[in-house]
């Protein structure tokens, strides 16, 4: 009963979030010792410059990025930056806030590194952002490798990474289009 329960109620939560899925593939899978890991990414429209003043811009990535919470930058030295972050994560009727210590590594014009180093919520959460020119637009890729610390099931855990990755590469994608439409029009004035 409970597992037909939660498959009715997992595949309304899929089909909620078609929309998503347009504008950005996401791929999951468990690796070794509980870890996840998700590929995924979008093409948008825009010059690979406005993408990456998107994804650089640490001290106001909280108004575009719905999920975190609390965002401060600690540390800005050339291209090595350390934020404190709490996001929200959620997936149904769980929410939980997380917290990391993200140690970011830029490799100007097209890559980001980032790594949690306070071990708080995760055991393990690295990941990359990676800028890549295509005809008249940017594909942007993003990658992860997470494990939380807490025991929520392992289902649970993948959905809430999954839809969490899914709404962040939609925010970012949305506030690239923005910039973009606002380089034009102040452009134009």
């Amino acid at each position: 009963m409970f597992k037909r329960l939660f498959l009715v109620v997992g595949l309304v939560a899929s089909c909620a979030g078609l929309s998503l899925a347009r504008e950005a593939f996401i791929s999951l899978k468990k690796v070794d010792h509980g870890v996840r890991e998700v590929h995924g990414g979008f093409y948008v429209e825009v010059p690979r410059p406005i993408a990456w003043q998107v994804l650089t811009d640490y001290n106001f990535i909280q108004t575009f990025v719905s999920s975190i919470q609390s965002n401060c930058v600690t540390e800005h030295h050339g291209g090595s930056v350390v934020i404190e972050q709490v996001f929200l994560a959620s997936y149904l009727f769980f929410h939980r806030r997380l917290h990391v210590l993200l140690k970011i590594q830029e490799k100007p014009p097209d890559t980001i590194l980032f790594e949690d180093t306070s071990g708080q919520d995760f055991i393990v959460y690295s990941g990359s952002w990676r800028l890549e020119k295509f005809p008249g637009s940017t594909r942007v890729v993003y990658h992860l490798r997470a494990r939380l610390r807490s025991a929520a099931p392992g289902w649970v855990a993948q959905n809430v990474l999954s839809k969490s990755v899914q709404q962040l590469l939609y925010q970012v994608r949305a506030e690239m289009v923005r910039r973009k439409k606002t380089s034009f029009a102040s452009a134009s004035l």
